[in-house]
C-alpha cells in the first residue's frame, strides 16, 4: 500500500521497540514486517491522545499541552469509537503510543489499554507517563500484558516518590519499561510565522525528526502535534491531506486519503517551527 520509505520507518520503529525490551529480532520477524505491505493496509505507529491535561506545565512541551484552550479527558466510549474507526479501515498497526498530557489522569485508561491489548490488529503498545502519578491497581494489572512498554520521562521533579515507586513495581513485577532521559530540542516560538519559501518549508519538514510522529486525536490523524496546537489556538488551519478525518471517511475514501497523507513533503505548520540548524538543545521538562 505504501512506498519503501514508509516500510523502512515501520521496520526501524519495530527494531527500536525490541531493543527497549531487550529482545532479539529473528530473520523471520524482520521478513514479517515487509511482506504484509504487499497485500495489506498497514500503519506503522501513531500517538493516541486519551486526554489533553497534564500534571506538569513543561515550557517547551512538544504537544503544547500547557497552552491549549480546550482541555479534554475522553471517556472509554469515545476512545473505543476512535480506535474502532481506524481498525475497521486497516489491517494492522505495529505500534500505538498512548499519551496525554499525562494519560494516567484518565480514569478509563485501564479499559482502553485492555481493549487495545485484545485486538489482533495492534502489535505493541507504549504508555508514556511523566512519573508523577502512581497508577491504580486496575491500570497496574493491565500493564503486565507483554504487548505493553511503559515509557517514563525523566523530568527534574521536585518529588520523585511516585516515580521511584513505579520503577520499583515494574522491576518486581517484570513489567516492560524504559526511562526517557534525552534532552529536548527547542523548536522556537510556535506563535510566530516564519514565512519560509516553499523550498525551506520542504527542507524544514525533511529534516524534522518528528515528521512521522503521527498523532491521532478525537478521530483525526495529524502528521505533527503542532498542527493540533495551532488549530486549537486558531493560528493556522491545516490544508487538504495534512490531516485525515478517520471517522468521516468510508474505507474506500480512507485508502485514497491516507496515501496522500503519508506522501506529504511539507506541512503548513512547518512555517511556525525553527529549521533543524536553528534548534538548540534544552533540558527536558523545564517548567513554566
Amino acid at each position: 500500500m505504501y512506498n519503501f520509505q514508509f516500510r523502512q520507518e515501520c521496520f526501524e520503529r519495530y527494531l527500536s521497540t525490541c531493543n527497549i525490551c531487550n529482545q532479539s529480532v529473528s530473520y523471520r520477524e524482520v521478513i514479517s514486517i515487509f511482506l504484509p505491505f504487499r497485500r495489506k493496509k498497514v500503519i506503522p505507529f501513531f500517538d493516541f491522545n486519551v486526554n489533553t491535561l497534564c500534571t506538569l506545565k513543561c515550557k517547551k512541551c512538544d504537544q503544547g499541552i500547557p497552552y491549549l484552550n480546550q482541555k479534554n479527558i475522553y471517556n472509554y466510549k469515545e476512545l473505543k469509537k476512535y480506535i474502532d474507526e481506524i481498525l475497521n479501515k486497516i489491517d494492522y498497526i505495529y505500534q500505538i503510543s498512548i499519551i496525554g498530557g499525562e494519560p494516567l489522569i484518565n480514569k478509563d485508561l485501564d479499559r482502553i489499554i485492555g481493549y487495545c491489548c485484545e485486538s489482533t490488529k495492534i502489535g505493541s503498545i507504549i504508555i508514556v507517563t511523566n512519573g508523577t502519578i502512581m497508577p491504580s491497581e486496575k491500570v497496574l494489572a493491565v500493564l503486565k500484558n507483554k504487548k505493553i512498554i511503559v515509557g517514563i520521562s525523566w523530568y527534574p521533579l521536585k518529588n520523585t516518590e511516585n516515580r521511584d515507586r513505579l520503577i520499583n513495581y515494574f522491576e518486581v513485577n517484570e513489567i516492560n519499561y524504559h526511562v526517557r532521559r534525552d534532552n529536548w530540542l527547542d523548536f522556537g516560538d510556535w506563535t510566530k510565522k516564519r514565512n519560509y519559501s516553499r523550498k525551506l518549508l520542504k527542507n524544514t519538514f525533511k529534516e524534522c525528526f518528528l515528521k512521522n510522529c503521527i498523532q491521532y486525536n478525537k478521530g483525526i490523524m495529524y502528521r505533527c502535534a503542532k498542527q493540533y496546537l495551532l488549530k486549537d489556538k486558531e493560528i493556522c488551519q491545516s490544508k487538504e491531506h495534512e490531516t485525515v478525518d478517520v471517522c468521516s471517511l468510508s474505507e474506500k475514501d480512507f485508502n485514497k486519503v491516507i496515501k496522500k497523507f503519508y506522501s506529504l513533503k511539507m506541512l503548513s505548520a512547518c512555517d511556525y517551527c525553527n529549521q533543524k540548524k536553528d534548534m538548540d538543545s534544552i533540558p527536558l521538562g523545564e517548567q513554566l
